[in-house]
């Protein structure tokens, strides 16, 4: 007597990071649709890149990860003590089978809070392999401070 034969179905492969992931996911969803929108920034599908900012003794310095992003995509505003940079990334048309999706498309909004210091007549701007690099001098009266030392 032979046995049937059993075809065994692929068992999606476990990922040691998928469920948080999808529990990401979850909470985004939840938060997006339990709460009423606060400004722009909550426009469905829109996110932040992920950002570094540094100060040096003469400015700041915001490097944003963009790639695959050009700098026509791009709008960059000083307004009302914040910088602001906005643009769109834009989905590829596919040939194949997405089997995994981890990268961000869609409008993004990155918000910073822009201290006291901060020149924004004078800020400029480099896009070079995918990170957008924002310079912001200090004001001539920034640079002028000196710390005093104390006696005793």
């Amino acid at each position: 007597m032979t046995l049937p034969v059993r075809h065994r179905t692929a068992a999606p492969s476990w990922g040691p990071f998928r469920e948080f992931e999808e529990l990401y996911d979850r909470m985004g969803r939840l938060l997006s649709g339990g709460f009423p929108p606060a400004g722009e920034l909550a426009e469905s599908g829109m996110w932040s890149p992920l950002a570094d900012i540094e100060e040096s003794d003469d400015g700041y310095t915001v490097d944003l990860e963009l790639p695959g992003v050009g700098k026509d995509q791009i709008m960059i505003e000083a307004m009302e003590s914040q910088l602001i940079v906005r643009g769109e990334v834009e989905e590829r048309e596919r040939k194949g089978v997405l089997r995994q999706q981890s990268r961000r498309y869609g409008r993004f909004a990155y918000r910073w809070s822009l201290p006291a210091d901060a020149d924004t007549d004078h800020i400029t701007a480099e896009l070079a392999d995918g990170v957008l690099g924002v310079r912001i001098p200090k004001t001539e009266n920034a640079k002028r401070r000196r710390r005093v030392k104390i006696k005793g």
